[in-house]
């Protein structure tokens, strides 16, 4: 699993939505890795797994409309994997306190023999990825005499989803096609975990974290789909603390 996350992150890269997503997490580490801040910057990457929940769909197009009651299942064995990427900053005026950006690349297909959908979708999922890019208010509390620490982060931020949707022309939309990246909607997100410093600078940790992404996309013939899925992530990862910018 390890092997095939680091081949897809490689190949992954240089595809345009990850460029942008990578730019800006690099832009954010360049800033606070300046002398201007003596706070401790944090580069950390991970993989693990996303379960999505349920939602209610909503597609129109001229004029009609076709919703429904659907289940989502994240498929987080299957290629491409659920991974991410996050760039920390600590503060040193204000311990335990800090600012992060996150991007993960979580995935989710419908159940096309859904009695909802069966006959009407033909394809209905966001499988190269929903592409969270959210910024976090962070927390953690290092213990005394440890190498562990506990965090928690709030925050929010847009989606950027490989939209695949095709319908028949049984749906009330009619039949229409489209697969492509869009800037289409918001995201909130929490998270909590656990890290262990097993040298100066690197840390490994495990996560849980949650993100409500509100989906408003736009499909073919001037129509739109939107959709509010819970996704809940199993997160493991390692991070790598730059050294001469403060920390603990």
């Amino acid at each position: 699993m390890c092997i095939k996350l680091l081949l897809y992150f490689i190949g992954s890269f240089f595809m345009a939505e990850l460029r942008t997503s990578i730019s800006i997490l690099l832009g954010f580490t360049l800033l606070f890795s300046s002398n201007a801040f003596a706070g401790e910057l944090e580069i950390g990457l991970y993989g693990g797994a996303n379960v999505a929940g349920n939602s209610n769909i909503t597609a129109k197009r001229n004029g009609a409309t076709d919703k429904a009651s659907i289940a989502w299942n994240g498929r987080s064995d299957e290629m491409p994997p659920y991974w991410g990427a996050r760039a920390t900053y600590w503060f040193d005026s204000a311990p335990g306190w800090g600012i992060s950006l996150d991007y993960s690349h979580s995935k989710v297909y419908s159940d096309l023999n859904d009695a909802e959908l069966v006959g009407k979708f033909t394809t209905l999922e966001f499988t190269d990825g929903i592409n969270t890019l959210a910024a976090n208010a962070m927390y953690r509390h290092n213990f005394k005499n440890s190498n562990f620490s506990l965090y928690a982060g709030l925050g929010a931020g847009i989606i950027v989803p490989s939209v695949e949707i095709t319908t028949t022309a049984a749906a009330n939309i009619g039949a229409s096609a489209i697969k492509e990246y869009q800037i289409a909607g918001t995201t909130v997100q929490s998270l909590a975990g656990v890290s262990y410093r097993f040298s100066e600078n690197w840390k490994a940790f495990a996560e849980g974290k949650f993100n409500y992404v509100m989906i408003n996309a736009d499909i073919n013939g001037g129509g739109s789909f939107k959709t509010s899925i819970p996704i809940t992530q199993f997160i493991f990862g390692v991070s790598y603390s730059f050294a001469g910018l403060g920390g603990y």
